[in-house]
């Protein structure tokens, strides 16, 4: 498993730079940089440090499928607007979706089910340039 990728992608998702996620889960910057580019395995203390800057379950980390992670556009110019959009993240598979839906949210990708009590999918807002 890529752990860096996962990292990555909560770090990305929540917008944090490497320096204020390796602030929050109290490792040094350098070592969250090799974290991240998967030069250096953390310890399960490490990973659950960082679970933690990112509020998320452990659990919840292990099982996004890398591969599955959608890759986010970082273009910076005047020229674009920055909108954000509500999405639903799938705590499952990772997969981020939108949907015109206002009951019975289902993920396309693994089909869990959105219900405010679980947390399979939770409702998200994403950056979208236009």
């Amino acid at each position: 498993m890529k752990l860096g990728a996962l990292v990555k992608y909560y770090r990305e998702l929540y917008n944090l730079t490497q320096t204020e996620t390796a602030e929050l889960a109290g490792i040094n910057e350098k070592y969250y940089g090799r974290i991240e580019r998967d030069e250096s395995v953390p310890t399960i203390d490490k990973v659950e440090e960082l679970c933690h800057a990112f509020d998320i379950r452990f659990s919840d980390l292990l099982m996004i499928d890398p591969s599955k992670i959608q890759k986010k556009r970082f273009e910076h110019s005047d020229d674009f607007k920055y909108i954000y959009e509500e999405a639903f993240y799938c705590n499952c598979c990772g997969y981020v979706f939108q949907t015109e839906k206002t009951n019975d949210i289902i993920c396309p990708n693994c089909g869990c089910m959105y219900e405010e009590d679980n947390d399979y999918i939770e409702k998200i807002r994403v950056e979208k340039i236009e």
